[in-house]
C-alpha cells in the first residue's frame, strides 16, 4: 500500500466515522493538526520509559505511529496536499540541509 493509498482510505474512514462527507476548511484543519499532536505526545510518552530504565512496547509504540499517521493524512488533506508531495518536498529540503553541511564541514 502507498501512502497516498492509505491516506485516501483514512479520509474515507473520516467520513463513515462522521456520518457525512469529510469535512473542509478550518475545522477539519484544527481538528487534524491537534490529533496529529496528540499522538505526538503518546509516542513520546511511550519512549520516555526508557528515561526510567524501562523497555519499549514495541507492539503499543507501533500503533501510535499509525494512528499518528493517520491524523497527519488527515492534515494533508485539510490543506489539499497529497502525502505523496509532501514526502517528497521534504527530501529535498532535507537532502539540501545534508548538501550544504557538508559543503561547511569540507
Amino acid at each position: 500500500m502507498t501512502l497516498d493509498d492509505y491516506a485516501a482510505w483514512a479520509i474515507s474512514v473520516r467520513a463513515i466515522r462522521s456520518g457525512k462527507a469529510a469535512e473542509t476548511g478550518q475545522s477539519q484543519l484544527l481538528f487534524s493538526a491537534m490529533s496529529l499532536a496528540g499522538e505526538a505526545g503518546e509516542i513520546v510518552d511511550h519512549v520516555k520509559t526508557l528515561l526510567k530504565g524501562g523497555d519499549i512496547d514495541r507492539q503499543r509504540l507501533a500503533a501510535e505511529l499509525g494512528d499518528a499517521i493517520f491524523h497527519w493524512s488527515q492534515l494533508c488533506a485539510a490543506i489539499g496536499t497529497e502525502p505523496g508531495e509532501v514526502l517528497a518536498d521534504s527530501r529535498r529540503i532535507i537532502e539540501a540541509r545534508i548538501a550544504k553541511q557538508q559543503r561547511s564541514e569540507a
